[in-house]
């Protein structure tokens, strides 16, 4: 009958209590306790008279003192049931569990090395920690790969897009690569270049004559204003010349258009080989 066990009973039949320990309470626990069957775990039977304990560890089953491992896990004692953390003799950590047991006048105690008991937590947190650190350089990696084949060269040809917009024909993007962005840039510096090619030939044809290539009737008052008002400023000497062309008409109609249109474009040759950088001429 479990309920007459005492102290001096449990110590006289070690073999019976081996018998309680491995196949009835030791599953139990370490249900509770990841231990390893190697790591040298204390088992002890502690009587609440403090008089007798009864340790299994290293798997083998003795009588001793409280004086030894009474004083150890007399902490364990507070908390019933939960586990909780010490110190051992020797100043180690220890984590353990005491369980009163309801049938006989003894408490069952657990314990086990912190360092045992958590070395694989500690072993994966180590590998998620590697693990973490080689995904942080592996995508700042990939972000440095595309801040360099990509996202640069984008912010480079939408800068110059910018540029363009805002009527600067110069800007250009540099090509370095061969791929779709590099043929993207490549288009992109040929069509800038047609849009300047286009705005001068637009600007020549708003500002000349097409068949002298002087300048026409706005540019020459522009040209006007111009020197009117340099004249203003400093003092400096202006002249306005008109030229006409004596019996012109005599000679469309007896040579006909084409022979007076080259005989402007003769006098258009002139000029421009007869008068100054700063000199206007224009029909």
């Amino acid at each position: 009958n479990p309920g007459h066990w005492g102290a001096d009973v449990i110590v006289n039949h070690p073999s019976e209590l081996r018998t309680v320990l491995d196949r009835a309470l030791l599953p139990l626990l370490k249900a509770s306790l990841p231990l390893r069957e190697d790591s040298g775990e204390l088992i002890a039977l502690l009587a609440r008279t403090g008089d007798k304990i009864i340790v299994a560890a290293g798997g083998q089953v003795s009588g001793s003192g409280k004086a030894g491992v009474a004083t150890l896990i007399g902490s364990l004692r507070d908390a019933p049931r939960q586990l909780r953390e010490f110190d051992g003799k020797d100043g180690a950590r220890l984590v353990g569990m005491l369980h009163p047991l309801s049938e006989v006048p003894w408490d069952l105690v657990l314990a086990e090395n912190v360092d045992a008991v958590f070395a694989g937590l500690i072993r994966e947190r180590n590998r998620i920690a590697l693990i973490t650190i080689l995904l942080t350089i592996a995508i700042g990696g990939t972000a440095t790969i595309l801040a360099s084949r990509i996202i640069l060269p984008l912010k480079a040809l939408t800068d110059c897009v910018l540029r363009v917009a805002g009527g600067d024909l110069e800007a250009r993007v540099p090509v370095r690569r061969q791929d779709e962005l590099g043929i993207v840039s490549c288009m992109f510096n040929e069509m800038v270049q047609r849009l300047k090619e286009g705005q001068a030939k637009l600007e020549q044809l708003a500002t000349t004559d097409p068949l002298t290539g002087l300048a026409n009737r706005k540019q020459i008052m522009t040209d006007l204003e111009a020197h009117l008002e340099q004249h203003h400023r400093y003092g400096s000497d202006v002249s306005i010349l008109m030229v006409d062309i004596d019996h012109f008409k005599r000679v469309n109609d007896t040579h006909g258009h084409q022979a007076g249109d080259a005989v402007l474009v003769q006098m258009a040759r002139i000029f421009r080989e007869t008068l100054r950088s700063l000199d206007s001429a224009g029909r």
